[in-house]
């Protein structure tokens, strides 16, 4: 498992089984916001970082440049700018990723870009929905599904009053399709796709909404039994259910019922997040990792042993 601390962004790595962590090296006097596994490397969006984006290889040594014998190799672009805050990155069709990020400080309109990380070609496109933030994505069949926030860069003032939903072509760099999900909501997150072809999110935390692409309609919407939710904190479950990050503690989906339940809480606030590699869910209590084994059955437990302190 890989993290990142704050303030400055130190970049660790910790053995899930035994708990030994590992310092790998700083990255920048900010933090990484979003990391995602992409073939033999880690790819990591960083806000003041050495680079907005950076692709590091587990397997050999720390040793940050522009090189391509660095490790890992700074990414820089004519478009970047170090204050964004790349809340969401996702891999997508033929090699391309796909990043979605609050805008610089004093600045609305936050990007979606697109990575290949082959040929570290990139494309930025701001004010995609005009003086939102894209914030949360999800790869619905061969389209980009995005969330918005109405917010932007430390020191701005945001101009719209509800966050939106949105379809993206990649092929045709064409924006298809637009809705507000919740009405008055100012921020999404947590999009994720279902086995069952519908598209799960959250709004202001507090908020589950529920979206069949091949309709593009709304079908659900309902408040949440908690309030508070880390950022594009969920994923699909072995067991075919959708698992998340509450600020309370570790949720459930059921995608076919729309059934939410808070199935743990945490002995204190989750602060981050987030991976689940097999029944086992890590996440972030302040500078605490811990773990927890997905439930079979809905029993609420306050027992959950940290990785490490």
């Amino acid at each position: 498992l890989y993290g990142s601390g704050v303030l400055p962004a130190h970049f660790f790595a910790v053995d899930p089984d035994s708990g030994t962590q590992h310092y790998v090296g700083q990255v920048g006097g900010g933090e990484v916001y979003s990391m995602l596994p992409h073939g033999e490397q880690l790819l990591l969006a960083a806000y003041s970082g050495l680079a907005p984006l950076m692709r590091f290889d587990p397997r050999r040594p720390f040793a940050p440049g522009s090189s391509a014998e660095s490790n890992p190799v700074l990414v820089t672009y004519p478009e970047q700018v170090s204050s964004w805050r790349p809340m969401a990155m996702i891999a997508g069709r033929q090699g391309d990723v796909y990043l979605g990020a609050v805008s610089g400080y004093g600045t609305l309109g936050g990007p979606l870009t697109i990575w290949n990380p082959t040929t570290d070609r990139l494309e930025s496109f701001p004010h995609l929905i005009p003086d939102q933030s894209v914030v949360t994505l999800a790869m619905v069949g061969d389209l980009v599904a995005g969330g918005t926030s109405v917010g932007g860069g430390g020191g701005s003032r945001p101009t719209q009053s509800e966050a939106r939903l949105f379809l993206w072509d990649p092929r045709s760099r064409q924006l298809l399709f637009e809705t507000v999900p919740v009405a008055s909501a100012r921020d999404l997150t947590d999009l994720i796709p279902a086995p069952n072809g519908l598209l799960f999110g959250i709004a202001d935390g507090a908020t589950l909404f529920v979206f069949d692409c091949g309709a593009s309609t709304i079908v659900h919407t309902a408040l949440l039994p908690f309030r508070g939710v880390p950022y594009n904190s969920v994923a699909l479950g072995p067991d075919g259910n959708i698992w998340g990050l509450a600020n309370k503690g570790i949720f459930r989906i059921d995608p076919r019922t729309y059934e939410v339940r808070l199935m743990a809480e945490a002995p204190e606030p989750v602060t981050a997040g987030f991976a689940l590699a097999g029944d086992r869910l890590y996440f972030a209590c302040g500078a605490r990792l811990w773990r927890y084994t997905l439930a079979r059955d809905p029993v609420i437990s306050p027992t959950m042993p940290p990785v490490s302190a």
